[in-house]
């Protein structure tokens, strides 16, 4: 069948009826009086008012028999920010991760008032996923591995073509160690405007640009933009809750793996992640699993969120290359901690960076995931128990080894609270 003999079949609906189209067209006074009606008569909560008719073809009503009508309420500046002024620190107040500080290069600053935790729906970021991010851990009054973050920040910068040297809220310099002092500032200042010293979690954006809908940011305004959060991180609230938390099932998914540009840029085109944990979610039927991808030739190449290793048959810890993945900071670090103390105590033979089959990793010692500065055991992969099923003695050490780094290591900055 052609697509034009498609067409033909699909029923033509929700026609703007004619008569109404004046009402877009209706004075200043008119439109402050639109504004003022309550919020159960507007679109926004789905209540019936006297408003915008969607009819049919013919003109007829397309509702469902009763002749449903509803408002699309036009705003003025008043009403608008009172409605954001209500409506996003009730979602900020309820929500799963409540949000205590924000920096916009926007606006210049840090705000704490949870109507301003907005982004410009013109900033390439939102329409086109032209950005980066990555993230910080803090405790105990501290953040862990700043550095290391801004230099993966950095690089990714390039990669994705942001230029840092035209950044207004950078001074617009070329001077990259310069760049990397005021992006650090202003991390720094906004986690401390949080107020907040545990349970809490950093995360920031850099986007190519604002400004106008194009593909490309040539006609942005200011250069690229800047955007950091701090938000809670719900903590296990006693030791069984951190230990059930702790072990992981997961699986392999059926989403096409990243090429190599993608996959080795903290981007914000997160989708394919997304849809990976979903589909791990469903198949282990909890909300922990974060699914795990294959590359083309099926072998092991990272969790929709973190990184994978396994401790083979040999004793040897061993991760996927990262020419083909986004390289992880924790895994990293993990790996020199493993050199510098679970080598010299015998839990470990060596590391590598190496395929891994997937047959391997179903015959492996103890299988491993790393993310946000931390390590989980997986016990299960595709319902094959992995191990006895249990953390193994690497996994415990790690995860001993990483908890204190984030308190006590060369990679701690202090906050400065005011």
């Amino acid at each position: 069948m052609s697509i034009r003999a498609l067409l033909r079949r699909v029923p033509r609906r929700g026609h703007l009826c004619q008569t109404l189209l004046p009402r877009f067209q209706a004075p200043h006074a008119h439109l402050r009086e639109m504004s003022n009606l309550t919020s159960s008569e507007s679109m926004g909560d789905g209540g019936p008012s006297p408003g915008l008719k969607f009819c049919g073809k013919g003109g007829e009503d397309v509702g469902d028999g009763s002749g449903w009508e509803r408002e699309v309420s036009v705003l003025d500046k008043e009403e608008g920010w009172r409605r954001m002024s209500a409506r996003l620190p009730e979602a900020n107040v309820h929500g799963p991760n409540k949000i205590y500080s924000m920096y916009s290069s926007v606006l210049g600053g840090v705000v704490t008032d949870p109507s301003l935790f907005v982004v410009p729906i013109d900033d390439h970021i939102f329409h086109r996923g032209h950005g980066i991010f990555d993230t910080l851990n803090i405790s105990d009054g501290n953040v862990y591995g700043l550095d290391f973050h801004l230099d993966r920040l950095m690089s990714g910068a390039k990669l994705a073509r942001i230029d840092l040297s035209k950044a207004k809220f950078l001074g617009c310099t070329s001077d990259e160690r310069e760049q990397k002092a005021r992006l650090r500032a202003i991390l720094l200042r906004t986690v401390a405007a949080s107020g907040q010293r545990n349970h809490v979690f950093c995360r920031y954006w850099l986007s190519v640009g604002r400004g106008d809908f194009n593909i490309t940011p040539t006609r942005c305004i200011g250069g690229c933009v800047f955007y950091v959060v701090v938000h809670e991180r719900l903590a296990p609230k006693n030791q069984e809750e951190s230990d059930k938390g702790f072990t992981i099932r997961e699986n392999t998914v059926s989403i096409p793996f990243k090429d190599k540009l993608l996959a080795t840029i903290k981007s914000t085109n997160y989708l394919v992640n997304a849809l990976c944990a979903q589909e791990a979610q469903e198949k282990t039927g909890t909300g922990t699993s974060q699914g795990l991808q294959l590359d083309e030739n099926g072998n092991l190449a990272e969790f929709a969120i973190g990184a994978v290793a396994i401790v083979d048959k040999n004793g040897v810890i061993r991760s996927p290359k990262q020419d083909r993945i986004l390289p992880s900071t924790t895994l990293n670090r993990a790996f020199e901690l493993v050199q510098e103390n679970l080598i010299p105590q015998g839990l470990v033979t060596g590391v590598e960076f190496s395929d891994i089959t997937k047959e391997e990793a179903y015959m492996a010692k103890e299988m491993l995931a790393f993310g946000g500065g931390t390590i989980r055991a997986v016990v299960e992969l595709d319902k094959k128990t992995i191990g006895d099923g249990t953390p193994g003695p690497v996994a415990m050490a790690l995860r001993g080894l990483l908890t204190k780094e984030l308190k006590e290591s060369e990679f701690v900055d202090e906050i400065p609270y005011i």
